[in-house]
């Protein structure tokens, strides 16, 4: 798949990767976020017009996605099972 294609799938549902990632993306369309801190706070958020996040290889947890150049000239994207 193109790059276009992927961010359709997304929209669709799937979560997608590049071929050589170990990690994928999926969009959340109102993820929120609750973190407590160190002083005993918890601090929370949301994006109400959704966002798409890169799990990371591993259980490295995950990060809001950023496609580069390469990401978005490849075609050897591919929907995740």
């Amino acid at each position: 798949m193109n790059f276009g294609q992927a961010i359709e799938a997304l929209k669709n549902g799937k979560k997608v990767k590049r071929k050589t990632w170990g990690g994928h993306w999926q969009l959340f369309k109102y993820p929120s976020c609750k973190q407590g801190n160190e002083d005993g706070y918890n601090t929370s958020f949301s994006f109400l017009n959704g966002l798409i996040l890169a799990t990371l290889k591993d259980h490295g947890g995950c990060a809001p996605a950023q496609a580069y150049q390469a990401d978005i000239l490849a075609e050897d994207w591919e929907v995740v099972e």
